[in-house]
């Protein structure tokens, strides 16, 4: 395959870009504007220049009013400072990745404690295994738009204990947990960690958010683009849907004997992470499944909302659109079909005790033929307008739902799940 970057755009070409070039390392940035507003923010466009002197650099895009706070920041300063990445700062780098208006300090908005540097005015992540406070050498632009790539020489290295045992030994536990960026703009450890999975809903909790205010104030569904993007429409309480398909959803018994079987193996499943949005029949499905199985095997379930206040408008989720969001969760576990990646929901990933991933399942069982059925009730029937076929196809999946069809593929939807973990436990990965 031949591919031209003019041709196939620059979505399509980024996409390509960050596939080819990984992992890629994440400088976290530190820097503090003109008023003392101290800055942080992660570029997974980072690499080494050259070793004499030591100097790095890193590449900035621009907001859609100029250009990011952290270059306005060094420009001023000259300089500024790079904290390495491990996994005990993975949550707090993620959330620092936002686009806050200038007067946040991401240090206090995070929790982290900042250092003063010691040739810098810069100040440093304390906590990071590693710092290296580096002088301005030069910004380029680069690009359209354009990109700021900025080049600094290291005039200060700060390392966190143990120190180097050895003048050649330059890694160690800590520094080997480093975040990289894989292609998808995700990062090679997983954002799933024990307090992430803590902050979910179980099942009754989320029955009850999908009824509330709160969640009756966030935008819906409310169809496609034909690029594949979304657009919004009012969201509606499903709470009395969900607490009905909980109700008719019954494990067989051998159903339930497997996934306690399962769950009683060495390396079984024992918790449900689940992403859900109450407006996808899928998950009014799908999730009291997930429910009645975490119940059956002793499982524990949590569940998280994909979007935020604001519906996904794009096939692919950027986390720094949308803060209050789960899109983060959501790049992990894309749904790739038909020749693309997409955002789909449900989600649920089935993990052992100390988080290690079994199984992910998502959207609906592989026996559903659902984009063919949906297809077929879309198409436009001799002498229908436009609206009519609208109306008759919302009608006959409205019809679909109620069917007992639906109560077959909620049925599917386990036995697929309990197949699958017992593969993974008894034959591992192929």
């Amino acid at each position: 395959m031949e591919l031209d970057p003019q041709a196939i755009g620059i979505t399509a070409s980024y996409k390509l870009l960050i596939g080819c070039v990984v992992p890629r390392p994440i400088a976290w940035v530190s820097t503090i504007a003109a008023d003392g507003v101290a800055n942080l923010a992660p570029f997974s466009f980072f690499m080494g220049v050259c070793n004499d002197p030591p100097t790095i650099a890193f590449s900035s895009g621009r907001r859609e009013n100029g250009k990011k706070d952290t270059v306005h920041n060094l420009e001023h300063t000259g300089d500024f400072v790079v904290n390495v990445v491990d996994d005990d700062h993975a949550e707090a780098m993620n959330a620092t990745s936002g686009e806050y208006p200038p007067e946040i300090d991401e240090f206090a908005l995070t929790g982290l404690e900042m250092a003063p540097g010691a040739m810098v005015r810069s100040p440093r992540l304390l906590s990071a295994p590693i710092s290296m406070e580096c002088k301005v050498v030069q910004i380029v632009p680069a690009g359209r738009g354009p990109h700021s790539v900025v080049f600094g020489e290291i005039v200060y290295f700060h390392r966190r204990e143990p120190v180097f045992a050895h003048p050649r030994h330059f890694r160690d536990e800590a520094t080997e947990r480093e975040l990289q960026r894989l292609g998808r703009d995700t990062v090679a450890q997983s954002v799933v960690t024990p307090e992430r999975f803590a902050k979910g809903m179980t099942f009754d909790e989320y029955v009850t958010y999908t009824g509330s205010g709160e969640n009756l104030a966030r935008e819906a569904f409310g169809g496609y683009f034909p690029d594949g993007g979304s657009f919004s429409a009012p969201r509606k309480d499903n709470s009395a849907v969900f607490r009905d398909r909980y109700a008719r959803t019954r494990l067989s018994d051998d159903q339930t004997a497997a996934i306690k079987w399962l769950a009683a193996q060495p390396g079984g499943p024992a918790k449900i992470l689940v992403i859900s949005e109450d407006w996808s029949s899928d998950c009014r499905r799908d999730v009291p499944v997930f429910a009645r199985l975490a119940e059956a095997g002793g499982l524990e379930l949590r569940i998280f909302n994909r979007d935020g206040k604001k519906i996904l408008g794009t096939r692919t989720p950027d986390p720094a659109v949308a803060p209050d969001a789960n899109h983060d969760l959501m790049l992990e576990f894309l749904n790739k079909k038909n020749g693309g990646e997409w955002a789909s929901v449900p989600v649920a990933v089935f993990y052992t005790k100390d988080f290690q991933e079994l199984h992910r399942y998502l959207e609906y069982p592989a026996i559903y033929n659902k984009d063919g059925i949906r297809g077929r009730q879309q198409a436009a029937r001799p002498g229908e307008s436009a609206e009519q076929t609208k109306e008759r196809a919302m009608r006959e999946f409205g019809a679909l739902q109620a069917s007992p069809f639906f109560d077959v593929w909620a049925s599917a939807a386990a036995a697929e799940i309990l197949s699958a973990l017992h593969e993974k436990l008894v034959v591992g990965d192929r």
